[in-house]
């Protein structure tokens, strides 16, 4: 595994998730439409595009995205005609084990400053034939269950509920706030689909409580683990 500035990845068997537990306010899921989706409030704490071996940095609304390499990482498509930086985005993620709980901690935050976290999941190239819209979401949550379904797209392909035709539809994103309470920040992903993704992430600072120091760019470590002695999957749901 490769270990960036940014982001530390890990997938481990004994990891004990020790990231305090600020309260996340998550804004409602967007559907992804353009490089302007990319959040620009505040100043940049860090940025990574999240995908396997060989992934590559991407700028998107003048916000610079460090490649994030993890285990796991798997190549995703999408038709959609969006600039070719935002399809390196799009187009890469972090694979998500079935029915199996992914936390994240962010590091080196500064306490009493509020901070906005941005996440990607985009898998619009799959057919997601015989559900509906919305069907097999990757779950975003803060460890007090506060979370946010954002829906992976689909490909248009495929056929919906009683012989319907689904339409294409891109992935989404979503937008959540906190104020840091100590200098970690533990958050987390879940999904029921075997195919779950996790495209990119950027944390902002904003509105800054007080005049404490705003880290600069490129210090933060997101660090991706299992918690606990590998949490047992229960029985993974196909399509």
């Amino acid at each position: 595994m490769k270990l960036t500035p940014i982001i530390a990845a890990a997938l481990t068997a004994f990891t004990t998730l020790t990231a305090n537990a600020a309260v996340i306010t998550w804004g409602a899921a967007q559907d992804i439409s353009g490089d302007s989706d990319v959040i620009t409030t505040g100043t940049l704490f860090a940025a990574v595009n999240l995908g396997p071996s060989g992934v590559l940095g991407t700028t998107i609304n003048g916000v610079a995205f460090s490649p994030g390499e993890v285990v796991g990482g798997i190549t995703t498509t999408t038709s959609q005609p969006f600039t070719s930086d935002y399809l390196t985005l799009l187009n890469t993620a972090l694979r998500l084990d079935a029915d199996t709980l992914l936390p994240a901690t962010i590091n080196g935050l500064t306490i009493g400053q509020d901070y906005a976290i941005q996440v990607w999941v985009n898998n619009s190239g799959r057919d997601f034939s015989g559900f509906s819209r919305g069907a097999f979401p990757t779950t975003v949550s803060d460890l007090d269950g506060n979370s946010v379904n954002l829906y992976p797209g689909d490909n248009g392909s495929g056929v919906g509920p009683g012989n319907s035709n689904l339409s294409a539809a891109p992935g989404q994103f979503v937008v959540g706030t906190f104020t840091a309470d100590a200098t970690s920040q533990g958050f987390q992903f879940l999904s029921e689909e075997i195919n779950g993704v996790v495209n990119g992430l950027q944390l902002r600072a904003i509105a800054a409580a007080g005049p404490a120091p705003i880290p600069e760019p490129g210090t933060a470590l997101f660090g991706l683990a299992l918690a606990g002695a590998i949490l047992t999957r229960r029985a993974r749901r196909s399509r």
